[in-house]
């Protein structure tokens, strides 16, 4: 999936699991969890696991997120740099 950070099909707006992921980077900017913690902890409105590590990969690729890979193959997700502003990474 090409990144054109996750537009939503018709209308061609920011996808607002993305806008979700952002806003809680910027209030919580150590934060850091697999994908599941994320789906429960940092969107909370119904968005499913897929949804958001659609969201999550679009993000890492756009360089506003880092993606680490544990020893048992689950992936987590963390901000790039302490204290810096992950949509910035976007532009």
């Amino acid at each position: 999936m090409p990144l054109a950070i996750a537009m939503a099909a018709p209308d061609s707006s920011v996808d607002p699991v993305v806008l979700a992921l952002l806003d809680y980077l910027l209030r919580h900017p150590r934060a850091a969890d697999t994908v599941a913690g994320v789906t429960r902890w940092w969107v909370d409105d119904g968005y499913s696991v897929e949804q958001v590590r659609c969201a999550l990969d679009n993000l890492v690729e756009a360089g506003a997120l880092r993606r680490e890979s544990l020893a048992d193959g689950t992936d987590w997700y963390a901000g790039t740099a302490e204290g810096s502003d992950p949509a910035r990474q976007l532009h």
